[in-house]
């Protein structure tokens, strides 16, 4: 196989490719080590549904670079997803050029999911019409239509999402691009974007009188927020502030807001404004390396999960040989996900298209030595 010969991973037994630098759509459906990081999440995940605790949540995670933290949020997100229960949004980079403005962040996040808003709107403006109905019939009401919907809306919507709600129902419409800018949109101060943003987060969890939530719960997963750790101590503490606003804003939602810094926890108890930290509603949690055992298992699982069919007995590791795992983990001082899925990338790459290594033949231990000697471990 020449080195521009395209190579196809179906041919060595996957139904898609697990050789990739970040996580995506479709890896992301898939869940390989860390139990303890997935056992704490999804703990988070059921305990803000009414039928479970039904408690706000407000989470930091933490650890190295390429620990998979990213992954977590996506793995979490398609999972709310299609439970069909809950809407998740996610921010893929917590910074907004030099300056950290929360409400240039909020239009981004809203502008990024814009697609659900059509049927949001559809669905609070049928709401409020089955109010108006129910009040016409039981009182006899012979006010005009607006006068109608603005008491149902003042009667039965929180006054946070009040203003929300009747631009939801008078100016609402099914064009997502306007909605995103019905919503969010202009020059906004922080304080009236998270305004703006928690009252969204309201408008999907709240029921409007005998009509049902939109959603049973709502997720924010804010990712890589340790960037903004890095610019001046201004902007940090008004993002900070601002993010104060909207974990108070969203007391009484149905609502969870995890973030994840890819820092130690020395950095964040140095950074983390004293504010927040008193709303964490749980300790901070450490997504921690892995043993060499647990690495090793992780490819292992990580592999079968992206083949078309089971890898057979002793094969636990095709096309790579176990010698060539534990070359990989060996290497590395710092055991994380997104190293070793980088190292088994490189081997795989250069073993087929250098190393002429065929469909059903085994990358040697050997091989992968001499490939691996040319890159230092990241």
């Amino acid at each position: 196989m020449t080195e521009s010969t395209k190579i196809n991973p179906q041919e060595f037994g996957f139904e898609r490719s697990p050789f990739t630098n970040v996580a995506t759509a479709e890896s992301a459906k898939i869940w390989a080590g860390m139990e303890d990081t997935k056992e704490f999440l999804q703990d988070v995940i059921d305990s803000v549904r009414p039928d479970d605790i039904g408690e706000r949540e407000f989470v930091i995670i933490h650890g190295s670079y390429g620990g998979g933290k990213t992954h977590a949020f996506q793995y979490f997100k398609n999972q709310v997803e299609k439970s069909g229960r809950g809407f998740a949004f996610f921010a893929s980079r917590v910074r907004i050029d030099d300056k950290a403005s929360f409400s240039e962040l909020a239009k981004t996040i809203v502008s990024e999911h814009r697609a659900m808003l059509p049927d949001l709107v559809s669905h609070v403006q049928r709401a409020v019409e089955r109010a108006v109905y129910e009040t016409r019939e039981e009182s006899g009401d012979t006010a005009d239509q607006a006068t109608r919907q603005k008491r149902a809306i003042n009667k039965l919507v929180d006054n946070d999402c009040r203003q929300l709600v009747e631009d939801f129902v008078f100016r609402g419409s099914a064009d997502a691009d306007k909605l995103v800018e019905l919503v969010i949109g202009g020059k906004q101060s922080d304080h009236t974007a998270v305004s703006r943003f928690s009252a969204l987060l309201g408008a999907m969890t709240m029921p409007i009188g005998d009509c049902p939530a939109k959603f049973d719960a709502v997720y924010l997963f804010l990712d890589e927020v340790e960037s903004i750790l890095d610019i001046g101590y201004k902007w940090v503490f008004s993002f900070f502030s601002a993010l104060r606003g909207l974990i108070d804003s969203t007391a009484g939602y149905h609502c969870a807001i995890v973030m994840a810094f890819s820092t130690d926890a020395a950095r964040l108890e140095a950074e983390l404004s004293d504010f927040l930290r008193q709303r964490l509603t749980r300790a901070l949690f450490e997504m921690r390396e892995l043993e060499d055992d647990e690495g090793k298992n992780f490819i292992k699982e990580f592999l079968d999960a992206h083949r078309a069919s089971p890898a057979d007995a002793g094969e636990e590791f095709a096309p790579f040989s176990e010698g060539v795992i534990d070359e990989i983990l060996e290497r590395h001082n710092e055991v994380v996900p997104r190293k070793l899925i980088l190292d088994m990338t490189r081997v795989f790459e250069r073993a087929v298209r250098r190393g002429g290594i065929q469909p059903g033949e085994e990358i040697p231990t050997q091989m992968a030595k001499d490939i691996l000697a040319k890159m230092p471990p990241l």
